[in-house]
């Protein structure tokens, strides 16, 4: 919650000249994210929820990027590789690999 949603929030319980000390803002900003137009959730936005959500509140860093890839800006042309990029965690292990961790004694 940014402060200036906790103030919209509180503002009828408390005087919002005391939000402004207890925060050390000034109140011209306040006022001024107020007019501004409330903006609709961007679509990347919504689909890393419902990802996070879908994976119990586990979902990696690697694992998000791969799901929001979609999402991206088109700014730099596709690569010259034909396979797509796998993040490491998703990759299957191979059969007859050791596990990297150390048994406990």
């Amino acid at each position: 919650m940014s402060r200036y949603t906790l103030i919209a929030a509180y503002t009828e319980s408390w005087p919002v000249q005391s939000f402004y000390q207890l925060l050390a803002m000034s109140p011209a900003s306040y006022y001024q994210w107020r007019q501004q137009p409330a903006c609709a959730p961007v679509s990347w936005h919504i689909a890393a929820q419902a990802a996070f959500t879908r994976h119990a509140h586990r979902y990696g860093t690697q694992r998000s990027r791969a799901a929001l890839r979609p999402f991206a800006p088109t700014s730099k042309p596709p690569s010259a590789s034909a396979d797509p990029v796998i993040p490491r965690t998703t990759r299957p292990r191979p059969a007859g690999a050791r596990s990297n961790r150390v048994a406990a004694p």
